[in-house]
Formats: structure tokens, sequence, C-alpha cells
């Protein structure tokens, strides 16, 4: 088990690094006259690391938190995580789509940018269907258990089950990802 100082100088970063970020992405907006890319990513960031520092009340111990705040922190980490890989790749398809086909946008950020209903999918219904799947799943075979760890996780014989979460589907998406940015290069 971690000592409870290192455990706070682990939140102390996790909350500065937070609020820097909120500062660099309002500059992103700023320069790019687009704000909901960057204010989406801080929203995600935000709670991200907002429910992994609620840990924090219980001294960021599993064997002391609630199951229900276990469950909600498996949840909400997993849909952050897939929301801010949504963002990603939302911004690789916007990009790409401008190098691409370059006569479909004029040359301006905030053109290339621009909000799309197609950009729902990464952004929301992955993130909540993928989510939400893996807390069932969860649920149904009791997938937790607490651990020597910081936060609550998926543990024991259903491991797999974290390849719905953060460990498995951002990388399931960075495939497309790669081989769009792929085609942009020789496009280019």
């Amino acid at each position: 088990m971690l000592p409870f100082a290192l455990k706070a100088v682990w939140f102390t970063l996790c909350a500065l690094g937070t609020v820097a970020s909120w500062f660099v992405l309002w500059c992103l907006g700023k320069v790019t006259n687009t704000y909901w890319l960057p204010i989406l990513y801080c929203v995600g960031l935000t709670v991200l690391e907002g429910i992994f520092c609620l840990g924090m009340i219980y001294h960021m111990y599993p064997y002391q938190m609630p199951r229900s705040f276990c469950l909600a922190q498996i949840f909400t980490m997993s849909f952050s995580t897939l929301l801010l890989t949504g963002v990603g790749v939302t911004v690789i398809l916007a990009v790409s789509t401008a190098v691409i086909w370059p006569y479909s946008t004029n040359a301006s950020p905030r053109s290339t940018l621009r909000w799309k209903w197609g950009y729902l999918v990464p952004l929301l219904v992955i993130p909540v269907i993928f989510a939400s799947a893996q807390l069932a799943l969860v649920i149904k075979y009791d997938a937790y258990l607490p651990s020597d760890n910081i936060h609550c996780d998926v543990t024991g014989p259903h491991l797999w089950l974290a390849l719905l979460g953060y460990a498995g589907m951002p990388a399931l998406e960075s495939l497309p990802c790669i081989a769009i940015s792929i085609v942009t290069v020789f496009r280019v």
C-alpha cells in the first residue's frame, strides 16, 4: 500500500494538472476560434480527475470505499476516458477530412472543426454504450473486489471487463484513426 503522503501529492498534482489543462485548452479554443472541442475535453478531463480525486475522501484506499462509490467510480472513469478518446477521434476525423477532401471545407480552423451531427457517435454513443455495458457486466459478474490500488477498478477473474472501458476501447477506436492518418499522410 502506498503511503498517504504520496497519495496526497498525487491528488495535488492531478488537481493542478487539470486546472493547467483548462488554461491550455482555453488558449487552443481562442486560437482556433472553436470552443466546443476544448470545452468538451475539459469537461471529460475534469470529470475523470474529479471522480479519481474524490477517492481521497476514503484516503484512496478501495477497502474503505463503499461499493456504490466504487461502481460509480468505475463507470465514471470509463465514460470519461471514452469521452476523451471521442474528442481525439473527432479532431482526427475533422482534420483528416479537410486534408483528404479539401474542397469540402475552407482552410480556416473554425470551418474544419465546426460541429457535425455525426460526431455524436464517438462523443456520446460509444461512451454511453460501452461504459454502461461494462457497469452492467461488473454488477452481473460481481467483478469488483477491493484491491491494493488507489482507485476502484475491475478485479478478479473477470478482468477482461476492463477492456470495455479505459483498457480496451480507446485502443480499438484508435485503429481506424491510424488508417485515416496514413491515408491523410499520403494525400499531403
